[in-house]
């Protein structure tokens, strides 16, 4: 596994602002508080619906939105769901680190992936400390390191495969070897930690190269939704 500039990446300031978005209130609030008694966080706000969410992170401009995929709209709202959520925060402020919050790793999940997520939190995931959990994946993905989901990684593989098979107009994702090692690897079931330690590295130059191929993911799907929208006109 290469090393290089990717490993020296420049920290975020602390305090790291965090929007919390969780339908479920009493989740919300353990999200939250797990990340107060972190230390290295600074929690800006707490909201329920994904219309609010994008609203208080186009107000607050945290530096990590945390968005329940199960958010819905309530009357009268444009933003749907949590993933339109995670798509209009990557529209309108491109700066900000979505993490995903979700029970399952699904199509769903992966659809936010897609729209502009950079990690995944699964809150149903069996973990001895799911505050440190979430709160490293939060300061991760403030550097723009990523946290895939063995799901994650097997669909990026299945989709790069696909595309390249069947190129359209939009090129399929150009993953390198060393990205494809880590999600090859995570796909079946490695932890960062575990690919680290196998390569002499550290875990946050696996979760670099784990970012860099969830960016190139994200500019296909950008690049594939302005193809269809300029089709439609």
């Amino acid at each position: 596994m290469t090393t290089g500039a990717a490993s020296t990446r420049p920290q975020p300031p602390e305090p790291i602002g965090i929007v919390v978005a969780h339908a479920d209130d009493g989740e919300r609030a353990t999200l939250a508080r797990w990340l107060r008694a972190d230390g290295r966080f600074n929690v800006l706000g707490e909201v329920a619906d994904p219309e609010a969410t994008v609203a208080a992170v186009l107000d607050l401009l945290p530096d990590v939105a945390f968005v329940d995929l199960a958010l819905t709209a309530g009357p009268g709202g444009e933003v749907a769901d949590g993933v339109a959520a995670i798509a209009a925060i990557r529209q309108e402020a491109p700066a900000v680190r979505n993490v995903a919050v979700t029970r399952e790793d699904d199509d769903q999940a992966y659809a936010a992936l897609a729209a502009g997520a950079m990690a995944c939190y699964l809150w149903a995931d069996p973990d001895p400390d799911p505050g440190a959990t979430a709160a490293d994946m939060a300061a991760g993905a403030a550097r723009g390191e990523g946290a895939l989901t063995p799901g994650w990684a097997r669909r990026i593989l299945d989709e790069v495969r696909w595309l390249s098979r069947d190129p359209g107009l939009v090129p399929a994702p150009e993953l390198s070897p060393t990205e494809q090692e880590v999600l090859r690897r995570i796909a079946s079931g490695a932890t960062p930690a575990a690919i680290a330690q196998l390569h002499g590295v550290t875990v946050h130059l696996v979760n670099v190269h784990a970012g860099a191929a969830i960016t190139k993911v994200w500019r296909y799907h950008d690049d594939a939704r302005q193809l269809a929208q300029l089709r439609q006109q």
